[in-house]
């Protein structure tokens, strides 16, 4: 007997979209109302069953099988459209000569000389996907050839997958010349302090002044405070 619960209606053809993994999970059309002609029918089996996963398939056609309650049995198709929504993705890693000696706003610096190489890759979930445009500061861009001008460098890529999605990424970094300044160093503050065991920690506060740059161009490799003590040692 018919469960009355249900009232959804088998259409002629449906249209479904695959999940950003490419997959569309088979609902169950199991006491689905199904119209012949004037007639009310309703499904009692279906292939494939409910929940069977179709991975990145353009199509599904579903076989339904129905009764009218004459205890006669008959097949309909359901075809299913499966549309891929979800753009392809962009993956960029950097591999450089030196290190980003500092970071503002996401934006990595790096100090000249270097050599800064931008590995890109475009992947889809489906059929795969392809770059249709890289460029660095508006013009093209090799993948694969080192970046070394000093400046700040901005690296855009667009890619596209096999049902016309389009992924886009921007990625900055700067590339800076090595500062070479005449600079004025006074000691504003300093604390020492003498640990149980005889290590002595020393912190100091440093005043830089410079009529020639200011205290964002500043790149400390190490600095040394020479201390005389009461005792003169």
């Amino acid at each position: 007997m018919r469960d009355q619960r249900v009232r959804k209606t088998v259409p002629e053809e449906m249209t479904a979209v695959l999940d950003d993994d490419g997959h569309f999970v088979v609902p169950s059309f199991i006491n689905a109302t199904i119209y012949r002609g004037n007639q009310e029918c309703w499904v009692i089996d279906q292939v494939p069953a409910a929940g069977t996963v179709v991975t990145c398939e353009q199509s599904l056609t579903m076989e339904l099988l129905y009764t009218c309650g004459s205890g006669e049995q008959r097949w309909a198709r359901l075809p299913i459209t499966l549309v891929d929504v979800s753009p392809p993705e962009i993956d960029i890693v950097i591999d450089s000569s030196g290190e980003p000696h500092l970071s503002f706003g996401g934006v990595a610096r790096y100090i000249s000389p270097v050599v800064v190489l931008p590995l890109l890759t475009a992947s889809d979930s489906c059929a795969g996907a392809s770059f249709t445009e890289i460029t660095l500061n508006g013009a093209a861009y090799q993948i694969g050839v080192p970046i070394v001008s000093s400046g700040v460098q901005i690296l855009r890529a667009t890619a596209i997958d096999a049902s016309g999605n389009l992924a886009r990424l921007e990625h900055v970094f700067e590339i800076r010349p090595r500062p070479s300044h005449t600079a004025a160093a006074v000691v504003r503050a300093i604390e020492c302090e003498v640990a149980g065991d005889g290590t002595t920690t020393v912190n100091a506060s440093l005043l830089i002044s410079s009529p020639t740059f200011d205290h964002r161009q500043i790149l400390f490799s190490s600095v040394g405070v020479l201390l005389r003590l009461e005792d003169d040692t």
